[in-house]
């Protein structure tokens, strides 16, 4: 299996609906598609497992591949961090771009460390909120205002 990186224009399409597929195809490989309706998407082996029912479809089957960059700016993954040596002074910084502010409390970036440290800033209805946990105990702050939508 090559490296794919896709997406489709809505979650769910009633039928006779349509929906459109954007992919990008490392070094422009073919690549095969199928649809199918996800019944359990549980990939925990504790769990029930995923479970899914092929759709047979017009577009399934091999379709020429392209190559489409990417400029990612919304994530970042950070393998390791080690905190140990910033002398309790930490700046953490995010832009973000709140599209549904009033949805009800989004993680923003979370971050869990040795001995228990963590920290969390999240979006809230009310705000963004920080909350850093430590053994010496937990700080919390607050924005208090709500951010506006798109902006």
């Amino acid at each position: 299996m090559h490296p794919m990186l896709g997406y489709v224009d809505r979650w769910s399409v009633k039928p006779g609906g349509k929906t459109t597929l954007k992919a990008s195809s490392a070094g422009g490989a073919a690549f095969q598609t199928r649809i199918a309706r996800i019944q359990c998407g549980d990939p925990n082996p504790r769990g029930p497992g995923c479970r899914e029912v092929g759709m047979p479809h017009a577009t399934d089957g091999t379709h020429p591949g392209r190559e489409q960059w990417t400029h990612l700016g919304s994530w970042g993954r950070i393998p390791l961090l080690d905190l140990g040596g910033c002398d309790g002074a930490l700046v953490a910084v995010a832009t973000i771009w709140p599209t549904t502010p009033a949805k009800g409390t989004q993680g923003i970036l979370a971050w869990v460390g040795e001995n228990g440290v963590r920290l969390l800033l999240a979006l809230s209805p009310e705000g963004v909120a920080a909350s850093l946990t430590t053994p010496a105990g937990t700080t919390q702050a607050s924005t208090g205002k709500p951010l506006l939508e798109r902006a």
